[in-house]
C-alpha cells in the first residue's frame, strides 16, 4: 500500500487553478513529457496524468476543472487507469515517474495506458513491470 500524497509534488494550497496549469505545464514542457501542440487529445492526456500526480487526485470533475479538459474525455483516462490499477482509491500511482533511468519511459507507457493502448499486467520481468497491447490482452485469454 504507497502512502497518501507521495506524488504530490508541490506545495500548492492557496493556488488558483491558472497557477496549477501553468505549473503542470511547465513541468510537462521541461521534462519533454508531451511534444504534442498544445490542445490536441495527445497533449491533453499528458496534462491530465501529470495534474493528478501533481495534485494527488483522480477526482475526474476536479481534473476536468483545472486542465479544461471535457469530463468525458478524462473519465476515459480515469477508467483505462483504473483497470491497470494506476489509479487507486483516488491517487494516481506515479511513483516510477521518479526514477532516474527509467522514469519518462514510465510515464509514456503511462500514457499509452490512458489512451486505451496498453494495459499493465500484474506480472513483472527483471523487477520491472509488464505492460501489454490491448489488442493482444483477448488474443492471449482465448487460448
Amino acid at each position: 500500500m504507497r502512502k497518501k500524497g507521495c506524488c504530490a509534488m508541490h506545495e500548492h494550497s492557496g493556488w488558483t487553478d491558472a497557477e496549477i496549469l501553468e505549473a503542470v505545464k511547465y513541468d510537462v514542457e521541461r521534462q519533454g513529457l508531451s511534444e504534442d501542440p498544445e490542445g490536441t487529445p495527445e497533449y491533453n492526456v499528458a496534462m491530465t496524468l501529470y495534474t493528478a500526480a501533481f495534485l494527488d487526485t483522480t477526482d475526474v470533475a476536479r481534473l476536468s476543472q483545472v486542465t479544461g479538459c471535457d469530463v468525458d474525455f478524462i473519465q476515459k483516462i480515469a477508467d483505462n487507469m483504473a483497470i491497470s490499477k494506476l489509479w487507486i482509491d483516488g491517487h494516481p500511482r506515479c511513483e516510477e515517474w521518479w526514477d532516474c533511468k527509467t522514469g519518462k519511459l514510465a510515464f509514456l507507457l503511462h500514457e499509452l495506458v490512458a489512451k486505451g493502448r496498453v494495459v499493465r499486467t500484474d506480472r513483472f520481468k527483471n523487477g520491472l513491470p509488464v505492460y501489454q497491447a490491448v489488442s493482444a490482452v483477448g488474443e492471449e485469454t482465448s487460448q
